[in-house]
Formats: C-alpha cells, sequence, structure tokens
C-alpha cells in the first residue's frame, strides 16, 4: 500500500496532512515531532518556533483544521494544548499538544528544540531527523515512565535509522546518562528502566540549573498576570426569551452559587451589549411585550465563574 492510500485511508493521517498544509501555506517553523509514524491514535505532538507561534496560534483558533473547543496553557507560556473539532467517525475531537519551548525550561527540556532545529521533509510532512527523533523519545518516555516494550519500540526504531548520529546527539544533550542509553540501545538490551530513569534524572537537574530557574520563574510571573487580567474557568450562561430577565437573574447565581463569579457581558437582538453593570439591573417588560414565538427577539448574559 502507498503512502499516499494509506493516508487516505488513515482519519489521523488525513488530519495530520491538513494541519500540516496549513502550516506550510501560512509559513509557520514547525516539526510535527513524531513525523507521520506514530503507531496510536493519540494527540498530534507538534513543536514550532517562537517567531511562528502567533500564525500557528492563529491556524489552529480559527478553525482552520476544525473548530477550536478548547486551549489550555502549560507552565511555559507559549506551550498550549489545543482540542478541535473533528466530527471524524467514532471519534469527534481532535488534540494538538504544541511546544514553543526556546530555552528548553518545560517538562522535556531542549528535546522538542533540538527536533525544531534538525527537521526534515518525510514524506511530504516535516519531521525530527532520525536522531532528534530519538532523543525526543527518550526523553519522553523517560519523563513519563513509561518503559514498556511497547512504549520503548519507536525509540529503538528511531535509534536504529541513524545510530551514529542519535548517539552524538544523547551525548550532547544527555552527557553521561545519554552515553548510557545509547550504549544500551546499540547493545539492544531489552531492560532500559535504569536508562530511562537516569535520563529523567539529568533532565530535572538540567531544570534545576540557575539560569532555568530565573526562566521558569519568570514565565511564572507573565502566567499569574494573564490569569488575573483574564480569569479562566466554567462559562455559563443564562439566556431566554425578551422578557425573561436573564440579566437580573445574574446577581442572584453569584451570591448564591459562586461569590467570584463575574459577569462578562450581554447580547439582545443578537448583538453584543455593555458589559453588566454599565447600565443596572434592566427593569421589568410591560405585560404583552414579551415574546413568545419562536424565534424571536430575545436576550442572553454569559456569567463566567
Amino acid at each position: 500500500m502507498t503512502t499516499a492510500v494509506a493516508a487516505a485511508a488513515d482519519p489521523r493521517a488525513v488530519f495530520i496532512r491538513g494541519l500540516a498544509g496549513a502550516l506550510e501555506a501560512a509559513g509557520v517553523d514547525y516539526v510535527l515531532l513524531h513525523g507521520g509514524r506514530q503507531e496510536s491514535d493519540s494527540d498530534v505532538d507538534l513543536a514550532v518556533s517562537r517567531a511562528s507561534l502567533p500564525a500557528a496560534d492563529a491556524i489552529l483558533r480559527t478553525g482552520a483544521c476544525g473548530r477550536a473547543v478548547q486551549c489550555l496553557h502549560y507552565d511555559v507560556p507559549w506551550c498550549r494544548y489545543y482540542v478541535v473539532l473533528s466530527d471524524e467517525p467514532g471519534r469527534r475531537y481532535r488534540q494538538i499538544d504544541l511546544a514553543c519551548d526556546p530555552w528548553g525550561i518545560g517538562r522535556y527540556g531542549a528535546a522538542p528544540s533540538v527536533a525544531l532545529a534538525n527537521s526534515c521533509v518525510v514524506d511530504g510532512l516535516r519531521a525530527p531527523s532520525p536522531a532528534a527523533e530519538a532523543l525526543y523519545l527518550a526523553v519522553k518516555r523517560a519523563r513519563k515512565g513509561h518503559t514498556e516494550e511497547r512504549d520503548i519500540g519507536p525509540l529503538r526504531r528511531a535509534y536504529g535509522r541513524d545510530p551514529e548520529g542519535a548517539s552524538r546527539l544523547l551525548d550532547r544533550e544527555l552527557g553521561p546518562a545519554g552515553r548510557r542509553l545509547a550504549a544500551a540501545l546499540a547493545e539492544e538490551q531489552r531492560d532500559l528502566t535504569a536508562e530511562l530513569r537516569a535520563v529523567a534524572a539529568r533532565v530535572a537537574w538540567q531544570r534545576r540549573a540557575p539560569v532555568a530557574l530565573v526562566r521558569r520563574a519568570y514565565c511564572e510571573m507573565i502566567r499569574i498576570r494573564r490569569r488575573t487580567a483574564r480569569p479562566t474557568g466554567l462559562v455559563v450562561c443564562l439566556a431566554g426569551p425578551d422578557g425573561a430577565d436573564a440579566a437580573n437573574a445574574a446577581p442572584a447565581t453569584d451570591a448564591r452559587d459562586a461569590p467570584a463569579a463575574r459577569a462578562r457581558g450581554r447580547h439582545r437582538n443578537g448583538t453584543a451589549g455593555e458589559a453588566e453593570g454599565a447600565e443596572g439591573p434592566r427593569r421589568p417588560h410591560e405585560p404583552g411585550v414579551r415574546a413568545e414565538a419562536e424565534g424571536a427577539p430575545g436576550e442572553a448574559l454569559s456569567i463566567t465563574l
């Protein structure tokens, strides 16, 4: 079966090619961290450069790959997790894990940035070089504690495509722990638990370096400032026909169920109005004025809890 035919038969491959096409068209500097070879139907791991993050974010938020329904921000403020609507048979959503970590202070250290810097085109997709993929998989498996053979298989295969390059890169990025893992892979050692634990300890040590700690503290301040300026949480919408008094119901909701709730805005007759509190509570409508018919003008108030 050719690559094109296999991709057409695989919904995940179709989604990845659509995503890659949108990124290429926008000139985004990116790499698919698993290329097109990821064996399980899981998240799509993606790394982008800092300069390309706004374009990548716009693509994922504006529906080029499916309507965005969720976006989570990691502790590194440029790393995000998106959920988009896919409506595929048997799968309603797709998840994209986007890494943008030029300082290498995230959970996987410098591995995503190394993969981005050492990307190449494989079957029409931008993927890490075999050596960079081996480094990324080694760090990811180590940090997650995945040491079963079904998890280690992709790491072995990536290493096998370029043993010398992978050994050099593991040595350069992970020091003694990397050399130990490379030797175990070269000898086809069956159990890599000890080697991967050493890799995890090495990455954790690198993240505790003074420069990394300062940068992580800086990122945490950015995160606190953003969450203070724009709190996140549950959004509740009170909606009803004109005269249902949704606006006046909001204060009672705030006081009874969520003291920290904030009314975000009012929509009436399909037009966004002023923020709640700008004009005070609405007066009850006169008898006979309420809209009864389906599709008649109405009002809604969204509340963030």
